[in-house]
């Protein structure tokens, strides 16, 4: 659920975008690191699926493999 929440400080308001997730409270800078990192992984499966296919290999059980392993 997307929610707008209007913050008064020294009679300025400010303006700050969050997503909720439960009780936990996204702030803008969060969210878009998030979409980020989700738009890499949706842009870089489907090259990885691809070489997976012309190896016979199921493209979708390498690409969770990839996925779920630890790279850093």
């Amino acid at each position: 659920m997307r929610e707008l929440q209007v913050v008064w400080w020294r009679g300025r308001d400010r303006v700050i975008n969050s997503l909720k997730y439960g009780n936990i409270v996204i702030c803008r800078r969060q969210l878009l690191r998030k979409v980020g990192v989700d738009i890499m992984k949706i842009a870089l499966s489907y090259p990885l699926k691809l070489i997976a296919k012309n190896a016979s290999v199921n493209g979708s059980v390498v690409s969770e493999k990839v996925l779920s392993s630890d790279m850093g």
